[in-house]
């Protein structure tokens, strides 16, 4: 018999021989009260709004307040209207459901058997496990929207114990143990995690795991997706995959001296199906900031970042800095797809494997340096608890300078300074910069790069005074690399 087999009909009955396409498809008509019962969604997998006659009104209602709950219920949502000009009334209501979710809409005539054989052929998912418990102190802090979806993505388990993850800002991010209700190999399975976000944020992560990391990434280097779990609802969704368990971050591990070694496999090993793509491409000329409008907007740099930087001689706005980027001439850059945001926590350790997470912001064309620079600046500006005293701010503005003076950036950081407590950076900068130099297509394209990234760390808060620092820093720093720039292009 066929799984979650009733269709929720709303509206004027279907005729007799609709109603007998529906019975051989093994489906069941059902004919919802004004209060549509929980259980009656459980088990559907299909709600067709019928827009005729005098119960347009009443159905226009029911649609209205039940269209969301069916899409977070995964079910097929029809819309079947009796003339053009009732389908146009209908249009107006469809920008309340995410676009992943556009229903159906047909106008009649329709052929009998049209919506039961849609129905039949519509996957709804699993479906809603009331009895699940969420156990775990990040439960509580959830809305019910949110426990709804990890109430369908588990409802195999009759527990989950949640504990939360770090990471961007998108989503927000857990590691699920759960409990098996009926499995052969033990109840126990390893830890998930799971990611809620907006819905289309969830399924626009979700195709990217499928057409970036499925074929191109090996699947011990990254976290491997459950699609039966992945969920899409009207406004928000869940992803869920295989957790990387026993690991640490790219920033614990870079931290503690030993980043170096881990640098070298993400770039040459767990990327390397992404990053040969560039050479089966011929360069593009063009400025190198042009490629990485969509991971920047300098209309959002702080303007406390831009005031710090103002204190120390700067007096270009961040439009003006941008506008001479995009000026610069005789730039050409390989392309390959690019993480988009490759940072010290997007990168998880085990062993001797760097394994990609967080994989939203991919894009399929970049500049093959754009991720090298991503992770460098992060590093380098990035705050660490034990970093926020005045004295280690001056330190580290003092090693700032000389790693990002511009000619510096074009060449590797001495194996040894004066400073040996940024030694761990020291040696990270400096394998990201072999690679990089090896990478770059022209002279001035890592510079520019690494100008880019700076911008974009300055368009966010810190979250500290320190940080704040750091990112007014960052904006300088940008601002005298783009100075210099101009300076030779015009010389």
């Amino acid at each position: 018999m066929i799984e979650r087999g009733n269709v929720l009909w709303f509206g004027p009955r279907p005729d007799d021989v609709t109603e007998c396409e529906f019975r051989n498809r093994e489906l069941t008509l059902v004919f919802p009260t004004e209060n549509v019962d929980e259980g009656q969604f459980i088990g559907a997998r299909v709600a067709v709004f019928y827009f005729s006659g005098s119960t347009l009104t009443a159905v226009r209602q029911s649609f209205v307040r039940e269209c969301a709950r069916a899409v977070n219920h995964g079910l097929l949502v029809y819309l079947l209207a009796e003339n053009d000009a009732v389908q146009d009334h209908i249009g107006t209501l469809i920008p309340m459901i995410e676009d992943p979710h556009k229903p159906l809409r047909r106008t009649k005539p329709v052929l009998h058997h049209e919506i039961a054989e849609a129905g039949a052929r519509h996957k709804p998912g699993r479906e809603y496990n009331a009895s699940l418990k969420l156990e775990g102190s990040p439960a509580n802090d959830l809305s019910p929207d949110d426990r709804f979806f990890l109430h369908r993505a588990f409802n195999d388990c009759t527990a989950i114990e949640l504990t939360s993850l770090p990471g961007g800002r998108s989503g927000t991010v857990f590691s699920v143990q759960a409990t098996f209700r009926d499995s052969r190999a033990g109840p126990r399975p390893l830890p998930f995690f799971a990611k809620i976000d907006d819905a289309k944020k969830v399924k626009t992560e979700h195709d990217k795991y499928q057409d970036f990391a499925t074929y191109h990434i090996p699947f011990n280097f990254r976290p491997n997706l459950d699609s039966t779990r992945c969920i899409h609802g009207a406004t928000r969704g869940v992803l869920v995959g295989n957790f990387v368990d026993k690991s640490d971050s790219l920033w614990e591990i870079a931290r503690k001296g030993m980043g170096s070694r881990l640098i070298h496999a993400l770039f040459e090993d767990t990327l390397r199906g992404w990053r040969s793509q560039a050479g089966r491409r011929e360069p593009i000329d063009g400025p190198v900031a042009g490629a990485l409008r969509t991971i920047v907007d300098v209309n959002k740099v702080r303007q406390e970042n831009v005031e710090f930087a103002r204190t120390q001689g700067v007096i270009d706005a961040p439009n003006e800095v941008w506008e001479k980027l995009l000026g610069l001439r005789n730039q050409s850059y390989r392309v390959a797809p690019m993480h988009g945001d490759m940072h010290g926590e997007n990168v998880r350790v085990r062993g001797n494997d760097a394994i990609v997470i967080d994989l939203l912001s991919v894009i399929g064309e970049g500049p093959l340096s754009a991720d090298l620079a991503g992770l460098e600046t992060w590093l380098a500006f990035e705050t660490a608890p034990s970093d926020r005293s005045d004295e280690e701010q001056k330190r580290w503005m003092r090693f700032i300078d000389e790693l990002y003076e511009p000619t510096a950036i074009k060449r590797l950081p001495a194996l040894e300074g004066l400073d040996l407590s940024f030694t761990w950076l020291r040696d990270c900068v400096r394998q990201i910069r072999m690679i990089a130099c090896t990478t770059q297509q022209c002279d001035s394209e890592y510079q520019t790069v690494i100008a880019v990234y700076l911008l974009r760390r300055s368009m966010y808060p810190g979250d500290s005074k320190a940080d704040t620092v750091r990112r007014g820093y960052a904006f300088l720093t940008a601002s005298r690399i783009v100075a210099h720039l101009v300076e030779a292009r015009d010389a």
